[in-house]
This record gives structure tokens, C-alpha cells and sequence, in this order.
């Protein structure tokens, strides 16, 4: 291995701003995720009833004769989930931190809890850390290329994958009994902040403000301003981030329940940024001069010339950055897919489509 190579692979900058917020969310997560764990566990097995798929993911319903067992009378139920509203067409579910008596279940939406969960945080949190820790972030000020790849990976990855460890719920239970009550009306139904994210999440504002944290920031004009150990670079990174996460709010909903938008709706949600990239990335791949200043000015390494690193980062853009969209199109056309043979199994499926066979 040449030392070129192996300085480059061992160059990791242990920042500490983004340690200790990976570090905490990581931490507030597991300790929310285990209380949860715990509770739903407790009140499953305490409940009387036997298990139902009709039941919400830890419900346990009163008994026929109205009344709870006796080492369920007194105690306090933690949380439970009640907001599911709609706004301008979108669908979108917050949760209402609330304590209650009589031993009220601890009632979540499907999936939740889910196992895998905790993967996709942690796939985030790791994603994070090489995007910004690694040769990647590190080389990034020297190769438009590694930079084009961390912005890609902010967007596309990381935000997805932590969305899709459903991180607002676990956060929460992380906080002591006291707070988390007091944060408790932060997130009642029609409180400011579920209407900010009721509006923030809607497809028509969070696409517009996704591709505009792509074309903006490519203009060279503000991504040399953006260069460098700066306040501008650190607020380019989380404007990428948090689009992203605005971005796929909808498709995701890391709250669980109904998503804000359906199977259907989501595949041509998909097509604008794939546009975009594809677009930016064959500007850059087809330039045949520098458009950033910010490469004129430092080492070339390893015999890479400022435009063929530019088109380097191009192609980057173009093919993975633009086609990566395809995997969740596939994902909501399998969903969908699927969705409609179960509504085919039903009753009410299999006596419409005989009817549909009659009438041909």
C-alpha cells in the first residue's frame, strides 16, 4: 500500500460537535427504546385478554366486565398515542405524551416497535459519522468528488435510515418522568409545533425546499463560500440534512402509523430530485473547465486534475446520486402491489372480483 493510500484510508477527524451529537442521540435512543420495550412488555403480559391481531401493538382493552385485575388498579400508563389529524390533504400522526390512571394501556401504532428499527437508527448514526469523520469529510476540502459523495450520502442515506428507526418516540421515553410531561404539550393535536411539521412535512413544501438545497448549493458562487472550516459550510451540511429529513418525512413517517402519503402517490414523488440530479450531475460531468475556485487553490493528489475530479463528482451525482431514487419506487410499487392482492384475500375482495368475473 502506498503512503498516499494508507494516509488517506487512517485520516479520520474526531471532530467533537459531531461526536457528542452522535454520541447523545445514540444514548437517548437505547434508553428510550429498552423503557418502551420494557413497558410494552409489562402491560402485554399483564394483560387478561389473549393476543388479537386486532389489537394495537401493546393494547390491552378492558375485559367484558369493565373492570381492570387488581395489580393493574393504580397503576399509571406512560404514554399513548392519540393524534392521528389531517391537514390540507395530508395525513400525518403526532404523538401526545399524556399520563393517565386506571392502568390505560400503552397503545402504538403497528410496527412501531418493530425489531429492525433499531438497525436502521444505528445504520444512520454510522452513516453519519463516515460522511463527516471519515478520509471523506476529511479529503472533501481537496476532492470535489469526496465532497459530492458526503453530500449524497447526508441525503440519501443517512436521513432515510434514520427516519427509519423511528427515533421521535424512544427520545422522548429517554427523558425522565417529570419532563417528558412538561414536553408533553409540545405535541398535542393543533399545538405550534405539530402545525409547523404538519406544514414542513407536506410533499408540496418539503420537495421545493429538497431540490432547492440541491441547485443552490452547487451554484459555485455559494458553494466556494461554503468551503472551508466556516459557519456557511457547517449550515451547508444541515441544510442538506434537514431537507432530507423533511423530504422523506412523508414516505417514511418515523412516527409510525399511516403514512402522508400512499404507495401510489410516492412513486412520482420520487421523479423531481431524480430530475434534479441527473440534471446538475451531467452540467458538471459535461463542463469542460473548473466552476468552483475552491479547486484551483489547493494540492492535486494522486495525479487528479481539477476537471477530472469535477467530472468525477458529476458522475457521482448523475448515476448513483440520480438513480438511487429507483430503489424506494421499487419499494412503493412492490408495496403496492401487495397491498392490493390482500384486499383481494378479503371477503369483501373475493366477492367483487366474482362479480367482475360474472358480469364479463
Amino acid at each position: 500500500m502506498s503512503p498516499n493510500l494508507a494516509a488517506f484510508l487512517t485520516s479520520w477527524e474526531w471532530a467533537p460537535p459531531v461526536l457528542m451529537a452522535i454520541l447523545l442521540s445514540g444514548s437517548l435512543y437505547t434508553i428510550g427504546w429498552h423503557r418502551l420495550s420494557g413497558t410494552l412488555s409489562r402491560r402485554e403480559g399483564a394483560c387478561p385478554l389473549p393476543p388479537s391481531p386486532s389489537r394495537r401493538e401493546g393494547a390491552c382493552p378492558l375485559p367484558p366486565g369493565g373492570t381492570m385485575p387488581a395489580e393493574q388498579q393504580g397503576e399509571r400508563a406512560a404514554l399513548q398515542i392519540e393524534a392521528v389529524h389531517h391537514l390540507r390533504g395530508g395525513r400525518v400522526l403526532y404523538p401526545a405524551l399524556r399520563y393517565e390512571p386506571a392502568g390505560d394501556a400503552l397503545a402504538l401504532p403497528a410496527g412501531t416497535m418493530a425489531p429492525w428499527r433499531p438497525w436502521c437508527f444505528a445504520g444512520g448514526l454510522l452513516s453519519l459519522a463516515v460522511a463527516l469523520l471519515s478520509p471523506i469529510g476529511v479529503f472533501g476540502g481537496l476532492f470535489f468528488s469526496l465532497h459530492m459523495t458526503q453530500h449524497m450520502l447526508l441525503m440519501v442515506l443517512v436521513a432515510p435510515l434514520l427516519l427509519l428507526g423511528s427515533p421521535v418516540l424512544p427520545m422522548l421515553w429517554a427523558l425522565p418522568e417529570r419532563p417528558r410531561s412538561w414536553v408533553a404539550p409540545l405535541f398535542a393535536q393543533g399545538s405550534p409545533l405539530t402545525w409547523a411539521f404538519n406544514f414542513a412535512t407536506h410533499p408540496l413544501i418539503a420537495m421545493p425546499l429538497y431540490l432547492s438545497a440541491i441547485a443552490i448549493w452547487h451554484i459555485p458562487t455559494f458553494y466556494d463560500a461554503a468551503q472551508g472550516r466556516t459557519v456557511i459550510h457547517d449550515l451547508e451540511h444541515l441544510f442538506f440534512l434537514g431537507t432530507a429529513l423533511l423530504f422523506w418525512w412523508p414516505v417514511v413517517n418515523p412516527l409510525g402509523g399511516p403514512r402522508r402519503l400512499s404507495y401510489l402517490a410516492a412513486i412520482p414523488y420520487f421523479l423531481p430530485p431524480m430530475l434534479v440530479g441527473n440534471l446538475v450531475g451531467a452540467l458538471l460531468t459535461f463542463a469542460d473547465r473548473p466552476l468552483y475556485a475552491t479547486y484551483l487553490n489547493v494540492p492535486r493528489l494522486w495525479g487528479i486534475s481539477v476537471v477530472q475530479d469535477q467530472q468525477l463528482a458529476g458522475l457521482i451525482m448523475w448515476v448513483p446520486g440520480g438513480m438511487v431514487y429507483i430503489i424506494p419506487i421499487f419499494i412503493m410499487v412492490t408495496m403496492l402491489l401487495r397491498e392490493g392482492r390482500e384486499e383481494l384475500e378479503t371477503p369483501a375482495g373475493a366477492e367483487q372480483q366474482r362479480v367482475e368475473e360474472v358480469t364479463q
